[in-house]
């Protein structure tokens, strides 16, 4: 009998029914969250995101005050500075009001980030303000 637990998808990658990831992730790679625990001073996910960060799906983390919605974009390239990491990139808009005016100011940023699927280790690769304001 034919083996019907391999499916190929159009991209060329074949996705398997019987993989425990597989039976718990939905089919349309719906973001898991992870939190960070901001009390530390070194930044890493905690361990239910491992799983996440491995299998190149997007990444909802909670910083304490703030969720942002991380999208994979490639694995660092052998050799370089991230090793062994993988590249998430996001956009964020935050608001804030001005000390002193009381004006609200809102600013729009990207954000990318390397993370190691091996340890969790979380590097802040670069923030860049997109607006002027």
């Amino acid at each position: 009998m034919a083996d019907i637990s391999k499916i190929s998808l159009p991209d060329g990658t074949t996705y398997n029914i019987k993989d425990s990831n597989a039976l718990t992730d939905d089919l349309f790679n719906t973001p898991i969250g992870v939190t960070y625990d901001s009390e530390d001073d070194s930044s890493f996910l905690n361990s239910d995101g491992l799983p996440l960060v491995t299998h190149n799906r997007p990444i909802l983390i909670d910083f304490g005050d703030e969720n942002h919605m991380y999208y994979y974009m490639h694995d660092a390239y052998p050799g370089s500075t991230y090793e062994g990491c993988k590249f998430y990139s996001s956009t964020v808009t935050i608001g804030k009001i001005m000390p002193g005016t009381e004006e609200f100011m809102e600013r729009t940023s990207l954000i990318l980030l390397a993370i190691n699927p091996q340890n969790g280790k979380i590097h802040f690769v670069l923030f860049k303000d997109l607006s002027d304001n």
